[in-house]
């Protein structure tokens, strides 16, 4: 069949068969989050792909092209998954590969679109070494950062709500668009993260 990879925050990955499982991980970024599924196929004559199952069943997909396609998701937890079906003189081969939309970054937040109150939610707060050392909101509009949260300071002290989570007003913000940036300490294995966040 030649090789076959998806894209996930702008790499690319083998594609791994499985079907009751969702190996091919795709990072979410807050956003509708768009993976595209490339297969290069010799000697065949057909490929198509079909939806088998997927949460939520509206799960946005699209064949791109021979034997490629894009899925659309728009939340932490949705999955699917699709069959490849190709054909060539000698007959069909069919496989089935599954997709889930994952967290890839440190953190989360939500709701989004938010109007009084953020939550951002870490994806483990066990050590500082998997947090960044600060949190900074910054206006789209003027690229300034209108508020700074201490991640290390709450580390230490243990503030952390529900165990990964903190509290971010924002009902004295003008609405608009802002953006949620991790940034690591000096010396961190982590990197500068940022997530969309709209102000309603």
């Amino acid at each position: 069949m030649g090789f076959s990879y998806y894209t996930s925050n702008g790499n690319q990955y083998g594609l791994v068969e499985s079907e009751d499982t969702y190996p091919n991980t795709i990072c979410w970024n807050g956003n509708p989050t768009s993976t595209n599924v490339v297969t290069t196929l010799f000697g065949t004559t057909s490929a198509s792909w079909t939806k088998i199952s997927s949460t939520p069943a509206s799960l946005l997909w699209s064949s791109t092209g021979f034997g490629n396609m894009s899925i659309t998701f728009k939340a932490i937890g949705e999955k699917g998954v699709f069959r490849l079906t190709t054909s060539n003189v000698c007959g069909s081969i069919t496989k089935f590969h599954g997709f889930q939309a994952v967290s890839c970054a440190g953190f989360t937040a939500f709701p989004n679109p938010a109007s009084d109150e953020l939550t951002i939610q870490f994806e483990n707060t066990e050590s500082l070494n998997y947090l960044h050392n600060e949190i900074q909101l910054i206006d789209e509009k003027s690229q300034k950062n209108v508020k700074t949260v201490n991640l290390s300071e709450i580390f230490v002290l243990k503030q952390f709500e529900n165990g990964n989570q903190i509290k971010l007003k924002v009902s004295d913000l003008p609405r608009g668009t802002y953006y949620l940036r991790g940034i690591p300490a000096e010396g961190s294995k982590m990197e500068v993260e940022t997530l969309r966040i709209l102000l309603e």
